[in-house]
């Protein structure tokens, strides 16, 4: 099976994402009640709802779905977006010291780290359609973290279900005409050289 950088299988990534896309982004404030039991997931994602509570559980790990018991029979799941690139990082550095403290980072844990991140870029692009290039080169300086960047951003594109197009893009600032650079994730503006904010 073809692999990702940490390692866990790109099939398993991508329906995860689609999972958390497709039902927790699109619930409602109140939660997602037991539909994980019901026919959705076999109808809609063809998995069964032991396969799809398996996945729920691996997103419920990340800190960002969580589940609420009602009573002895029914559970709410409620998701939590990312707002910003520092508060995606700073979440992943926590999650790296607790692996740690356990004594290593394991592939659970890097596995675990790339879902955060990869839902911290999906959070942001589905929230403001852009993100500038200076703030991500706050936080992914050198090569190596520049191409993880490009990896991400390469692996988000290739999941059909998930409305990103994600294209670096000239920004021409109205007030005083200078140039900045965002990724912008709309397929509308993909073609076009520039765009003025």
């Amino acid at each position: 099976m073809q692999m990702d950088d940490s390692r866990t299988p790109v099939k398993k990534l991508e329906r995860l994402l689609v999972l958390y896309y497709d039902v927790f982004r699109e619930s409602t404030d109140d939660g997602l009640y037991d539909e994980w039991k019901d026919s959705l997931f076999e109808g809609k994602f063809k998995v069964s709802k032991y396969t799809a509570r398996r996945y729920i559980n691996e997103l419920i790990k990340t800190g960002r779905v969580i589940m609420e018991e009602i009573d002895e029979w029914s559970y709410t799941l409620h998701n939590k977006t990312f707002i910003s690139l520092e508060e995606i990082n700073d979440y992943i550095r926590i999650q790296e010291e607790k692996w740690c403290e356990k004594g290593s980072l394991t592939g659970e844990g890097r596995r675990l780290i790339h879902l955060i991140r990869l839902i911290g870029w999906l959070d942001l692009f589905l929230k403001n359609g852009m993100i500038s290039e200076v703030e991500i080169k706050r936080f992914y300086s050198n090569k190596s973290a520049k191409r993880t960047v490009q990896r991400d951003f390469a692996f988000l594109r290739r999941i059909k279900i998930v409305p990103l197009y994600i294209n670096r893009q000239k920004v021409i600032s109205k007030e005083n005409g200078l140039i900045q650079w965002f990724y912008v994730a709309d397929e509308k503006k993909r073609h076009r050289a520039e765009m003025t904010l």
